[in-house]
C-alpha cells in the first residue's frame, strides 16, 4: 500500500488506542500527576484477522507539532502477535528507524523495541525553537527495551534495556528551552549559567534501564566554559527524578556557575535546587567520574564519522576515557645531560 496523505491520529485505533472512547467518557482520563499516557491498549480485536502489509506514506498530517514524513513499515499480524519491522520515519531532517514487537497473545501485553535515530535536528524537533534562528545541535541515539503492560505508562514503567544518545554542536539558553517546553532543562540551565546563550560542544548520555528505573552509567555535558557531570536515577514507573548535577569550570575567569545542584520531584512537578553541602557533593561526583569513565567510550559509535561531529565530542570522550597524551620529554642539553637511570 502507498499513501500520499496519512492522518497520524488514525493510527491510534489501529493498535487499540481510541481517543473517541475517552471523549465519550468510556475510557479513564489522564491523571493530573502523570505525564506518560495511561490509555489502555486494547488487544481483544487482534485475534480476528491476520495481516501482512507493506506500507509507504509520503505526507503525514498530525495535530501536534511533530515533524514526521516519509513513513515506511512492514506490518505483520499473526494470531495476536503484531510486528512492525521496520517502522521508519523521516524526523526533523534526520531518520528514526525502529523494530517493534507487540505480543497480544498473553496478558498483559509484552513489547520489544529496537530504535535508532540519526542526525535529528533539535531546532526542528522542539516546538517553538525553529523560529529563533538558533542551532540546538543534532542527535544520534539508540535504544533497546523490553517490557510488559496494558498502557504506554505501564510499558515504560516495567521496561528494561539500555538507552544511549549523543548531541553535538548547538546552543542552549533559558529563553530557548522555555519556548521549547523543556521545563526541567530550563530550570537547570538558569541555575547553572543564568539567562545566557551557551555554546554546546557535546552531550553524551548512556542509561541502563531495569524494571522502569533508568540509571546513569554516563551523562556529561560539555560547553565552551564548563564540563557538567550528571549522576542518579529516573524512575519511569513513578515518574520521579533523583539526579545530581556537578559543574566544573574550564577556565580561571569569573564565571556564573553555581554550586552542585539536585533534581528531585516528578516529571510534572520537578524541583531543582542547590545542594547544602557542595564540597561533599563535589567529592561524590569525583568518585562517580571514575565509575563512568569507561562506559562513555561506548558512545563513540553514535558519532557520525562522515561529518565533523566526532571532533566536537572528541575532547570530552578523550578526557573521561583517560586517554590523555603524556607530554613529550624535553631533549637533554650537552651542558647538563639527564642521567640514563632517571630518563
Amino acid at each position: 500500500m502507498q499513501s500520499q496523505l496519512l492522518r497520524f491520529k488514525d493510527l491510534g485505533p489501529l493498535v487499540g488506542v481510541d481517543k473517541r472512547e475517552e471523549a465519550k467518557g468510556e475510557a479513564p482520563k489522564q491523571p493530573a500527576n502523570k505525564a506518560i499516557p495511561v490509555d489502555k491498549i486494547n488487544t481483544s480485536s487482534w485475534g480476528r484477522m491476520d495481516a501482512d502489509i507493506r506500507f509507504k506514506g509520503k505526507q503525514i498530517v498530525r495535530s501536534e507539532n511533530l515533524p514526521l514524513d516519509n513513513v515506511e513499515t512492514h506490518v505483520r499480524l499473526d494470531n495476536k502477535l503484531l510486528t512492525l519491522k521496520p517502522l521508519s520515519f523521516g524526523v526533523a531532517g534526520g531518520t528514526l528507524r525502529t523494530n517493534i514487537e507487540l505480543n497480544g497473545r498473553e496478558a498483559p501485553l509484552q513489547a520489544r523495541l529496537e530504535a535508532t535515530a540519526r542526525a535529528l535536528q533539535l531546532r526542528k524537533l522542539l516546538r517553538g525553537a525553529e523560529s529563533m534562528r538558533a542551532s540546538l545541535g543534532t542527535v544520534n541515539a539508540e535504544a533497546s527495551l523490553s517490557s510488559r503492560g496494558e498502557s504506554f505508562s505501564q510499558l515504560l514503567g516495567s521496561s528494561s534495556g539500555e538507552l544511549k544518545a549523543v548531541v553535538t554542536k548547538g546552543t542552549i539558553s533559558h529563553f530557548l528551552l522555555e519556548a521549547a517546553g523543556l521545563n526541567i532543562a530550563d530550570m537547570i540551565i538558569v541555575k547553572l549559567f543564568g539567562d545566557e546563550q551557551i555554546v554546546l560542544n557535546c552531550l553524551a548520555a548512556d542509561f541502563d534501564v531495569k524494571n522502569g528505573l533508568m540509571h546513569t552509567k554516563a551523562f556529561k555535558l560539555d560547553t565552551e566554559d564548563a564540563t557538567i557531570d550528571i549522576t542518579g536515577n529516573i524512575n519511569l514507573a513513578s515518574e520521579k527524578l533523583d539526579l545530581n548535577i556537578d559543574p566544573e569550570n574550564k577556565s580561571l575567569r569569573i564565571f556564573t556557575l553555581r554550586t552542585p545542584l539536585y533534581v528531585r520531584g516528578t516529571f510534572k512537578d520537578p524541583d531543582v535546587g542547590v545542594h547544602e553541602g557542595p564540597i561533599a557533593a563535589r567529592a561524590g561526583a569525583a568518585v562517580a567520574l571514575g565509575v563512568i569513565a569507561t562506559p562513555l567510550a561506548a558512545l563513540i559509535p553514535l558519532l557520525n564519522l562522515g561529518t565533523d561531529d566526532s571532533n566536537e565530542c572528541a575532547p570530552l570522550m578523550k578526557k573521561v576515557s583517560g586517554e590523555t597524551k603524556a607530554p613529550a620529554p624535553a631533549a637533554p642539553t650537552p651542558a647538563a645531560p639527564e642521567p640514563a637511570k632517571r630518563r
